[in-house]
């Protein structure tokens, strides 16, 4: 899995790097899976979710079927279908208690669309870089709610 190191001494002025670097891994076997968690926020609960990251047929694929669309509609049933095959668990409830099924995408059509945003870009690595994911995940969402003028 990632683990922040220190970020290598720069050899010359052009190489100078300011933040920390993410040790990635770089090659997915097929049980490899990624943790993350999207801390409770106000008027959000927590939620842990975990998942395959995408290869780079898959990863490939994905632009090719969203470069395809005519609508923005039909982007997001493409992305809900992306979410949908790479998710492994997570413990989104419904609020009768039952566990929300994430390979349904009728279902994943129901959620918060901040939320599945932020587990859309974790899926996608959209905005993986030297950030850690738990930290990306929890920025994303009050960048979110600000905008909505929810906080």
């Amino acid at each position: 899995m990632c683990e922040e190191t220190k970020a290598p001494e720069p050899q010359d002025e052009e190489q100078q790097v300011t933040e920390p670097v993410v040790n990635r891994d770089l090659y997915f076997d097929d049980e490899y899976t990624i943790t993350r968690e999207i801390p409770a926020m106000k008027g959000y609960p927590a939620l842990n979710f975990t998942f395959r990251p995408l290869n780079v047929i898959q990863a490939a694929k994905f632009t090719d079927d969203v470069m395809a669309t005519k609508s923005m509609e039909a982007t997001v049933e493409v992305t809900l279908a992306l979410v949908s095959k790479h998710l492994v668990k997570w413990d989104l409830s419904k609020p009768d208690g039952s566990v929300v099924d994430f390979k349904n995408t009728k279902e994943l059509r129901r959620m918060d669309y901040t939320i599945m945003d932020v587990i859309a870009k974790n899926v996608r690595d959209d905005n993986e870089d030297t950030m850690d994911g738990a930290q990306k995940a929890k920025d994303a969402v009050k960048n979110l709610l600000k905008a909505q003028g929810l906080i």
